[in-house]
């Protein structure tokens, strides 16, 4: 995958590349946040 952005291109490896996302205030994570998703947690435990 190339991502061209000015003024530079970055090359990606797809099969070298993760996505991290963090959830900062546990919006998603927490059994209290607006938008929590059980599956998404048990997921990675």
């Amino acid at each position: 995958m190339t991502v061209k952005r000015e003024p530079m291109k970055h090359n990606f490896d797809l099969n070298r590349t993760a996505v991290i996302v963090v959830d900062m205030q546990n919006v998603f994570a927490h059994p209290e946040g607006e938008l929590y998703v059980p599956s998404v947690v048990n997921r990675f435990k």
